[in-house]
């Protein structure tokens, strides 16, 4: 009998564990990563809550982080009164939302039929527009039966959350100091070889305890329950988690803690190694110790007021108490559930679907598939670009100046893809021993490439940059030094501030002078890509590839361009960068598909590839015939500076050399277009600009260190197109979507499609996703005022000392001024040019995606090659994911 008891506590307490395990598996795959600055990424920050329904993790979100993911619901309502828009649109969208809430929140309600009075409360509830509400007895809203709110947002409600929000003043000062002590820890530990003192125990979980200890913010009580607590981090939070929450909310109430300072957590995250551990089981660890000590008592959130919510319903729903008297209990208690549940959180969220549901109005209209028929003549001239936004306007202003040029229509044509044309490379710049991932960060680069140059030329580079560095090394050993350190602010001050005073005050002029000197003296000679195959050492990457594998790249690339025969005589491959000075983010204003770098070195790499005989020979043969007057080139468009930089050599004679000067006597004009309607955009630009002064405008704003808006990056992102460019040719889609090509008669069995939506649509949709988290909720998900930021550690910004590490977008990427809003936050669009049976084959064997689509991560359409018809797909009551026609 004793061996039967203590066989059934054994098998209770592995229980116990097995369940705390997965809650902790569970709560650290729903934080997504945070990448440094060098390599900023922009990635979703919900991206292990895609199992989640978008509104449902909206509503978490705002009651347990107080981090909207909808637009503030004033500016949207002053907007539409000021401008009405549709009415039978905004019912539409009413009666939607309102059936959802019924059929979730009230399941006993089988009637598919709305009263009149529900749908009249939430549209005068939505615009503002109130009654009368004297009079009423509060006996009777008292008499009503109200449930609680749901379980599933207290349960992402803290304990220390719960005090910030409804605890007393010292419940709050200790809530902030448990923030400002894991943020601290944080901190100290990922700038641990830059810090004055050793990380002790070798452990986060040691390190920070003994960093709090020395901190002198907690007593000595407090103290000694934090040296008491286990060593293990696991069997601390399986000692404190039972007091802290629900066996059945553990999973949430962990989940709740790493989102409460998500920067910290997702940094460890990303900057941790593999361990036995992982370093956010330490973290949480931590969160739940020193909640457990500074917060022994918890704080209820007040219960909803029935009188509050009583008086809400008459004002807004217009009717008296002699109406709410005649109702029965049943319809009592659903308008005083309607009155509490229908916040701010629920305007939000039917404000955003009218403005996506223009947004897809405004794309049937602008994308015609009747016109797709492909031009049958030979292109003299083909670009190719990355699918970023800022690649839309570019392509558009080339297009209509080639026309105005008197170039035969189709004689110009782009196309596009991926920024790293499918090249995962690990590439090295010339002399330089540490290389970039030019890549997205979902991929891992498969092998590695470096430049060289002939030896003359590299034994010149080399002795410049060791004459620069040599100079850069004394100054910096000067400034350290006891006794120079006396002399050099005498002797270098007065340069030190003429310099400082002419580079801020005459950024254009300093650039010119002695910037673009200076990169003269010290440019990198003409250089090749080293592709000499070399098998990889000690698990390394591969160093190079075979021709095979030469071929098969630049197969897969051209496929995807939707490029397998008819090229043009010149063909640019053309990646993106952009320049900006005093600038964090720099990063995110280049090629995310490179990983955060310019996307110039993957240019050169595809077109020395494709220049090369053998490997064209090796095309060949898997049915891609590159004709021998086929020259390709490599450029860069500089984003910021509306220029377009070409990296190799120009054709200087037959086909290729004709078609380089007719692209010469339209590119002017375009960039000119182009720079003029990015420029109307930023705020002190408006005004009309000639050439020159448009040029010198961007220079300055590029150059200017004190400048908050270099450009826009990708602003205003709402799409992604997946079809042939004949599609969106004669559509201005103000540079607000993704362009990829796709020509799904070449895909037959989806093969590619599934690649796409796998690789850039996953990418688009992060940027996308990032921009509105970083616009509705600056304070949690973007990064704040650029002017009060400091860099921490290389890692990211904070705002003042004991922040969160701000992981998104700063104030001034998404927004014109203190009042005006830049980025219109909506969902990705992605639109497919395909038959049905292209995209039921996706949902199916793409869980993924499927996931998204139907739980509102991704809105999906599609336009049917046969007929033109556009279709929604759009999940169902039954988790099915179901097609809508849509008319134009």
């Amino acid at each position: 009998m004793m061996n039967a008891a203590l066989s059934a506590e054994l098998r209770h307490l592995l229980a116990q564990e097995d369940a705390l395990e997965q809650a902790l598996q569970q709560a650290c795959d729903r934080l997504a990563p945070h990448w440094p600055l060098a390599t900023f990424t922009a990635r979703s920050p919900w991206l292990g809550l895609e199992d989640l329904d978008f509104h449902q993790v909206a509503q978490r979100s705002w009651h347990s982080l107080g981090a909207p993911l909808y637009a503030d619901a004033r500016a949207e309502r002053a907007a539409w009164q000021a401008q009405p828009g549709d009415p039978g649109l905004l019912r539409d969208t009413l009666r939607a939302w309102l059936m959802h809430w019924k059929n979730s929140s009230h399941p006993a309600e089988h009637s598919t039929l709305l009263s009149a009075d529900l749908l009249n409360y939430v549209q005068q509830r939505l615009l503002r527009q109130a009654g009368a509400t004297d009079g009423f007895d509060l006996l009777q809203a008292a008499s009503a039966p109200l449930e609680a709110a749901p379980r599933s947002l207290l349960a992402w409600q803290t304990r220390s959350r719960r005090a910030l929000a409804f605890g007393t003043a010292q419940q709050q000062a200790q809530a902030r100091l448990l923030d400002a002590l894991c943020a601290r820890s944080a901190k100290y530990w990922l700038g641990r070889p830059l810090a004055l003192w050793p990380a002790a125990g070798g452990s986060f979980w040691t390190f920070a305890r003994q960093l709090c200890a020395t901190a002198g913010e907690l007593n000595k009580a407090q103290n000694s329950r934090l040296q008491a607590l286990p060593s293990d981090p696991r069997a601390c939070i399986a000692a404190l988690l039972p007091g802290l929450c629900e066996a059945a909310d553990q999973a949430d109430y962990l989940s709740a803690h790493l989102f409460a300072l998500h920067g910290w957590a997702g940094m460890l995250q990303q900057q941790a190694g593999p361990a036995d551990c992982p370093i956010l089981y330490e973290w949480l660890a931590l969160r739940l110790a020193l909640e457990s000590i500074l917060l022994p008592l918890d704080c209820n959130a007040p219960q909803a007021d029935k009188s509050v919510l009583l008086r809400r319903w008459l004002r807004y729903s217009h009717s008296n108490v002699a109406q709410w008297n005649c109702l029965p209990p049943p319809a009592r208690a659903l308008r005083l559930a309607l009155a509490r549940d229908f916040d701010p959180c629920a305007e939000g969220e039917i404000w955003l679907r009218m403005r996506e549901e223009l947004w897809r109005r405004q794309l049937r209209v602008s994308l015609r598939p009747a016109s797709c028929a492909q031009p049958q003549a030979r292109p003299m001239v083909q670009l190719v670009f990355c699918i970023d936004v800022r690649s839309e306007a570019l392509r558009r202003a080339l297009e209509l100046a080639a026309s105005a040029r008197g170039m035969p229509a189709g004689a110009l044509q782009t196309l596009s893809c991926a920024g790293f044309f499918g090249l995962a490379a690990h590439t090295h710049g010339l002399d330089q021993s540490a290389g970039h991932a030019s890549c997205p960060a979902i991929l891992q680069p498969s092998f590695s490439v470096r430049e060289q140059a002939s030896a003359a030329a590299l034994l010149r580079y080399r002795q410049r940059r060791a004459a620069q560095q040599a100079a850069q090394t004394f100054a910096s050993r000067a400034k350290q030094d006891n006794q120079a350190a006396l002399v050099l602010p005498e002797l270098a001050g007065p340069w030190h501030g003429l310099r400082m005073l002419w580079r801020n005050l005459a950024p254009v002029s300093w650039r010119r002078t002695l910037d673009l000197n200076l990169e003269r003296w010290r440019q990198k000679p003409q250089t090749r890509f080293d592709l000499r195959y070399r098998r990889p050492l000690h698990a390394k990457l591969a160093q190079g590839l075979s021709l095979e594998q030469q071929v098969q790249a630049c197969a897969n690339a051209l496929r995807s361009i939707n490029l397998h025969d008819n090229f043009a005589p010149l063909l640019i491959i053309a990646g993106h960068g952009s320049q900006s000075e005093n600038n964090p983010y720099a990063a995110k204003l280049q090629c995310g598909a490179c990983g955060g770098a310019a996307g110039g070195m993957n240019a050169r790499l595809l077109a020395q590839m494709l220049n090369d005989a053998q490997v064209r020979a090796g095309l060949a043969q898997a049915g891609i015939q590159i004709p021998q007057d086929c020259h390709v080139m490599a450029a860069q468009h500089q984003t910021s500076l509306d220029q377009l930089d070409f990296l190799s050599a120009a054709p200087d004679h037959g086909a290729a050399a004709q078609a380089w000067n007719s692209l010469q006597s339209a590119l002017p004009l375009a960039l000119h277009t182009l720079a003029l309607e990015r420029l109307a955009l930023l705020p002190g630009e408006e005004a009309a600009h000639s050439p020159a002064q448009a040029r010198l405008a961007a220079w300055r704003r590029s150059h200017d260190a004190a400048e908050l808006r270099p450009e826009w990056g990708l602003v205003n992102n709402a799409a992604l197109i997946l079809a042939p460019r004949a599609i969106s040719r004669h559509a201005n889609l103000g540079g607000r979507a993704f362009l990829h090509e796709y020509e799904a008669a070449n895909d037959a069995d989806g093969s590619l499609l599934a690649s796409l939506c796998a690789g850039p649509a996953t990418v688009a949709q992060w940027i996308n996703l990032q921009y509105l988290a970083s616009s509705n909720a600056p304070h949690y998900h973007g990064s704040g005022d650029k002017a009060s930021q400091s860099i921490c550690s290389g890692l990211g910004v904070v705002q003042g000392n004991g922040s969160d590490l701000l992981p998104g977008l700063p104030w001034q990427a998404v927004m014109r001024d203190d009042a005006q809003t830049m980025h219109q936050a909506q969902r990705l669009q992605l639109v497919i040019a395909a038959p049905d049976s292209h995209i039921l084959r996706l949902l199916q064997h793409n869980p993924a995606l499927a996931r998204k689509v139907r739980h509102g991560w991704l809105l999906l359409a599609s336009i049917a090659p046969q007929d033109g018809g556009w279709r929604d797909w759009l999940p169902g009551p039954d988790g099915a994911i179901i097609s809508q026609h849509k008319k134009n």
